[in-house]
């Protein structure tokens, strides 16, 4: 998978294509050959708001639903 990185030192950013059990673990900039650690993914970040917005999304429709539901028996 791609991970993106940042060195502390350059401020270089980079993609880097390493496995997953290996992606927390610094890697060399290709700048400045110190090491440069792994950011938090923006496509993550999309995804996570995506899920949780369909998630509330998925609540309020049952709890829209259940009220009905009570309703409809008085």
């Amino acid at each position: 998978m791609f991970y993106d990185y940042q060195c502390p030192d350059c401020g270089h950013k980079f993609e880097k294509n390493i496995p997953i059990t290996k992606a927390s673990e610094p890697q060399k900039c290709p700048k400045c050959d110190k090491y440069a650690y792994k950011l938090l993914s923006h496509k993550f970040n999309i995804a996570a708001r995506n899920w949780r917005n369909s998630d509330e999304l998925k609540i309020s429709r049952r709890y829209n639903r259940e009220t009905e539901d009570a309703n409809v028996d008085k």
